[in-house]
């Protein structure tokens, strides 16, 4: 049937003035999209359905216009190309590291908003690695931000504002270890909102850094539910936001952390290179960081390393970790450290080691990971999924899909993808052993349990 849209005459002079081939005018949009975590997958037929009027969705017409400026050596703005005008920031959003503290409650509150409208590049699954290493290199050489005092018309926050913060915090964080970030996440969204408004007040420097470091730990959260349910770009420009923001509360470990749980995405995404540099950037930032800290950025470089199957660097790193494991006190520590227990900590450990093909290691510290409260139905469910990975290891069927069964109960009882994936990743791995009627039986619970998997 013939097509209701008029022809793009815009768009087919331009390509005709920038004298590029459609073909290459597709693989350049798709290079770009990249960069802003978008698998485009664009050919020189797509840019025939350009010209003939079918408009390309979301930020594509800005790529379009992108290239094209760079062939053209001029701007070229959507409206030129017989495009909609476009909101020439939606693409960037988040990503950006800004030298002022009002910039980036800006930034954070423009990709807040194009989150809450569901923008479909926040969830895609690339990983935007020039971004994240961009914003972990301004992280270690910005210097200090001004003082935080701030002195306005507008009204006073004070020391229980910043509490009444940390409290909410606190029971998101409660919320989603128990019911997964799929759960807590559209909350925290709306709560960052009057977060964010805090910072137009009028407060003293004690206030104004305390507020940051609030603000911070609350990206941090929202970037950690957005990783569990598979928003992962939307998870990575948080969390870039929270390490800028950290810095202005002149927290390095706090900023550190931000660091670490990009690491960890980077290595889920299939980037171990890129988690292994991250991890460092980790470490080295944070140089005077609390034990209970830097425990956490070596068992989370041990985590990077075993992506690469390093295994001398990952136990060199796991070694460290234990070590200022033990020498934390709680009452020395931040609030982020404080909760993080021996069985977290053991969980990387014996994730670290699955991922190293060492299964007895595995056993042990998973043994320990089990101690979780019963609440932490997340939790278990990533234990039980290593559990059964590993007793695959030891070609112990029965006892894999025993695990795998377990994870899977837990798993229908949390709105988290990994802990979905964790189990789809036991199916996987068990596939080999189909016809064994034990895995039939798992394979049909998970589909049941998941049928849009």
């Amino acid at each position: 049937m013939p097509s209701n849209r008029a022809p793009n005459a815009a768009l087919r002079h331009l390509v005709r003035e920038a004298d590029i081939k459609y073909e290459a005018l597709a693989t350049r949009v798709n290079a770009l999209g990249i960069q802003y975590g978008l698998a485009l997958r664009y050919d020189k037929t797509s840019v025939s359905h350009w010209i003939r009027g079918t408009a390309p969705a979301g930020i594509v017409p800005l790529l379009i216009c992108r290239v094209l400026a760079e062939r053209l050596r001029r701007t070229v703005h959507p409206t030129d190309a017989g495009f909609a005008p476009t909101g020439t920031n939606e693409a960037e959003a988040g990503l950006a590291y800004h030298p002022s503290l009002a910039s980036t409650v800006k930034e954070i509150e423009l990709l807040r908003r194009y989150d809450m409208e569901r923008r479909e590049f926040l969830r895609s699954s690339t990983y935007a690695s020039a971004a994240v290493v961009a914003a972990s290199g301004h992280w270690l050489d910005r210097p200090p931000d001004p003082p935080a005092t701030r002195t306005a018309t507008s009204p006073r926050v004070g020391t229980p504002d910043v509490t009444r913060v940390r409290a909410t915090l606190t029971a998101f964080q409660d919320l989603d270890v128990a019911h997964g970030g799929g759960h807590t996440r559209p909350l925290a969204l709306h709560y960052l909102r009057s977060v964010l408004d805090l910072h137009d007040g009028n407060y003293t420097e004690t206030t104004g850094r305390a507020l940051r470091r609030a603000t911070a730990e609350l990206l941090i959260a929202i970037g950690l539910m957005s990783y569990d349910v598979g928003h992962h770009q939307a998870a990575q420009r948080y969390l870039i936001q929270a390490t800028r923001m950290a810095q202005a509360a002149d927290d390095p470990p706090l900023g550190a952390r931000a660091l670490t749980i990009l690491s960890h995405q980077a290595l889920h995404l299939g980037q171990p290179a890129h988690a292994v540099e991250l991890a460092r950037r980790a470490r080295n930032g944070a140089p005077r960081a609390t034990p209970g800290a830097k425990a956490v950025f070596h068992v989370f470089e041990a985590r990077a390393h075993s992506g690469t199957g390093d295994i001398p660097a990952a136990e060199a790193a796991i070694k460290r970790a234990e070590h200022h494991f033990a020498r934390a006190r709680p009452d020395d520590e931040p609030d982020w450290t404080r909760t993080y227990t021996r069985a977290e900590l053991a969980g990387e450990i014996a994730w670290t080691y699955r991922d190293l093909g060492l299964p007895a290691q595995t056993r042990r510290y998973a043994a320990e990971a089990a101690a979780h409260p019963a609440t932490m139905l997340r939790a278990h469910g990533f234990n039980h999924a290593l559990l059964a990975t590993t007793a695959l290891q030891d070609n112990d069927i029965e006892l894999a899909c025993a695990h795998g069964r377990t994870a899977l109960h837990h798993a229908a009882q949390v709105m988290s993808d990994r802990v979905q994936d964790s189990v789809h990743d036991v199916l996987t791995r068990l596939r080999p052993h189909a016809a064994h009627p034990r895995v039939k039986d798992l394979a049909d619970e998970f589909t049941a349990a998941f049928p849009h998997r």
